[in-house]
């Protein structure tokens, strides 16, 4: 599985108004007794919620003890009724051979419908797939147009990755202007591999027009801000 790939997401699915203690976006803490035995019940009665919150009980070890056979089990029942996040974790666990062998066949059936859901992890981890033939024949245009969705649908790291595309031509017919314009946007949003971009288009008027000053500024503000999630995504093209 690419190393560029994002992972599991584990954000607990809300069931009706029962509260999930401090179980939060992979933050370690511990479900209660009577939390756990909710979601069981509700899940074991088919609701996909609730299986999805088992699958990431069980894939985190969180009220649980970790069992990823178990996890898988309970988000492919999420999955089969739809839910996107248990289609992408379910993914990630066939693509890194977690709770059974790899397959990438899996992985690759449950990244596509989760994607086309709208999820936007899902939509990067399929552009990424088709960029470097991950599950899949390689196939770059493709993998822009599913970069393309995951920008448009917020996803920072898919702006960098799609202005790379755009400027390289890798996919895509090559538009200085349009890559520019989608470095700058990721740029204000805090994407050092972004910012780091903009400075050098900016020294040498590419797409924009050349202003050494703007370059020193763009610079300036890579050298100062954490890596972010664009930095670590930019390798669809140089």
């Amino acid at each position: 599985m690419s190393k560029r790939f994002i992972q599991a997401v584990f954000v607990v699915a809300s069931v009706l108004s029962v509260p999930f203690a401090s179980a939060q976006q992979g933050d370690g803490g511990t479900v209660n007794a009577a939390t756990l035995a909710y979601n069981v019940k509700l899940a074991e009665q088919g609701d996909a919620n609730a299986q999805f919150n088992l699958g990431y009980f069980y894939e985190r070890g969180n009220g649980v003890v970790a069992d990823l056979a178990t996890s898988r089990s309970w988000y492919t029942k999420a999955a089969e009724q739809g839910d996107p996040k248990a289609q992408f974790n379910l993914s990630v666990l066939y693509g890194r051979g977690r709770g059974g062998p790899v397959d990438d066949v899996e992985a690759l059936k449950w990244l596509i419908k989760s994607a086309g859901q709208g999820y936007v992890s899902a939509m990067n981890n399929l552009a990424i797939a088709y960029d470097e033939g991950a599950g899949t024949p390689k196939n770059l245009k493709l993998s822009f147009q599913w970069f393309q969705k995951a920008a448009d649908s917020g996803s920072v790291s898919a702006m960098v990755n799609t202005a790379s595309m755009l400027r390289t031509g890798r996919g895509v017919e090559r538009d200085f202007n349009k890559s520019a314009a989608l470095y700058l946007k990721a740029a204000e949003l805090g994407s050092q591999a972004a910012q780091e971009r903009l400075s050098y288009l900016y020294s040498i008027g590419q797409g924009v027009p050349k202003d050494p000053v703007l370059s020193d500024k763009w610079k300036t503000l890579a050298m100062t801000a954490p890596p972010s999630a664009g930095a670590i995504a930019n390798k669809a093209g140089e």
